[in-house]
């Protein structure tokens, strides 16, 4: 029987020239659409930097930032790192070989960069010459001077703070633009937010909710982030709920021309992570839900007219919309689209944790006929095997208080099948 994991041939070593490697990573990432500003500022948020400013004018583009300083092997080969980052003295010194290698296309008359002391001043291309020199002043800042010749700096365009800012969502570092501060972009005001931290990864995520339908399960959407600066939007598939997340890590593995997650390993651990923060999220929407349901259940009884405004085609309104007709519709349109959230979350999690299933089906996540809130687990106690339901509120007291008001019509229908039972019967009046 022959060994399943081979044999050895031979033994041997090999020579690695650095010099052509490293042009070869250069020329590879030509085709890359990402603007040299955007590898600055990963660099900044992997030294841990609190703040990263870029400053423009005709000729020259000085980037500074504090956090982690340069080592001395950095200063020696600034670019070893990309052949072996086990070389680099962190993150923030790869970050920093690659956008070097990425002013260094553009032919600059000069590159400087100061570190703890140090200068590094290259010149001309990537085979141009390199000078290590000591200086007086030593600052708590990494800074990089770029200077261009007359003629190549009038054909050059940097991106603008407009651009920069959906790009840079998920950084820890303040970015200035010369010393004007990019404001940071604020999430939906309807939106609860949920912030999240482990193994590495980090960010914030709240609940998808304006395609629930009973009939389907949308996906969630991950908007990956190395470092602070976007790797691309993503759908997932989560097993607890959908959810919008934005999600920060250096552990992401990136193309080859660092604009987009590839999936693998650490990819699949970042889903995961993802996952444990959308429960959370579901164990703090069942307290709100719990504590809103009775006062939902009078509102819609007072006004039951108000599903025509709130309801069109299919889809509640958004709560902006609402808030437009009146606060009363807008608080109401933000908890049926929580209640709707949740009832897909338990749909979601049937085959997940007993104890998060358990706490959704006590929820209450409909509301009988006249105007109380009922959950799962209360209809299947009442009759395993049936569901009473009608369309409208109201009526005798001996309805009874498991006759569910189905206030949508045939989605509410749809969701008793779903989470309670797919036999069904209208009450009688």
């Amino acid at each position: 029987m022959k060994n399943p994991d081979g044999f050895l041939v031979g033994t041997g070593s090999f020579r690695v020239d650095s010099s052509r490697a490293i042009k070869k990573i250069r020329d590879f990432q030509i085709g890359t659409s990402l603007a040299p500003e955007l590898l600055w500022i990963r660099a900044a948020n992997a030294a841990g930097a609190n703040a990263i400013r870029l400053h423009r004018s005709f000729r020259e583009f000085t980037i500074r930032f504090d956090g982690a300083k340069l080592t001395r092997k950095f200063f020696q080969d600034p670019f070893i790192c990309l052949i072996d980052e086990r070389i680099a003295g962190g993150r923030h010194e790869v970050h920093i070989a690659r956008a070097l290698l990425r002013e260094l296309r553009d032919k600059p008359e000069f590159i400087t960069v100061r570190s703890d002391g140090r200068r590094l001043s290259l010149k001309g291309v990537l085979s141009g010459q390199r000078r290590i020199s000591k200086i007086p002043e030593v600052t708590d800042e990494v800074v990089i001077r770029i200077r261009w010749s007359l003629w190549r700096s009038m054909r050059m365009s940097r991106i603008g703070s407009e651009d920069l800012n959906p790009l840079t969502r998920q950084s820890r570092a303040q970015i200035f633009i010369d010393d004007e501060p990019i404001p940071r972009m604020e999430e939906a005001p309807s939106a609860r937010i949920r912030r999240f931290r482990k193994d590495g990864y980090c960010g914030t995520l709240w609940a998808l909710e304006g395609a629930v339908r009973a009939s389907s399960r949308t996906r969630s959407v991950m908007h990956a982030s190395l470092d602070g600066v976007s790797l691309g939007t993503r759908k997932v598939k989560l097993d607890s709920a959908a959810v919008e997340a934005w999600v920060d890590s250096g552990h992401w593995k990136a193309s080859a021309s660092f604009n987009q997650v590839v999936a693998e390993e650490n990819y699949q651990r970042g889903i995961e992570v993802v996952d444990l923060g959308a429960r959370d999220l579901i164990r703090s929407e069942i307290k709100v839900q719990a504590h809103r349901a009775l006062r939902m259940g009078s509102l819609l009884i007072s006004a039951e007219s108000v599903t025509e405004y709130i309801f069109r085609n299919g889809h509640l309104i958004t709560p902006e919309e609402a808030y437009g007709i009146s606060k009363t519709y807008g608080t109401l349109v933000v908890d049926l689209r929580r209640t709707l959230w949740l009832r897909d979350a338990m749909i979601r999690t049937a085959k997940g944790p007993k104890v998060l299933r358990a706490l959704l089906e006590r929820t209450p996540l409909f509301w009988n006929v006249h105007g109380k809130p009922v959950s799962a687990r209360f209809l299947k106690r009442r009759n395993p095997n049936l569901v009473r339901y009608d369309e409208e509120a109201g009526g005798k007291r001996d309805i009874g208080d498991d006759a569910v008001w189905c206030f949508l019509g045939r989605e509410d229908r749809r969701w008793l099948s779903r989470l309670v039972s797919s036999r069904m019967r209208r009450v009688q009046r």
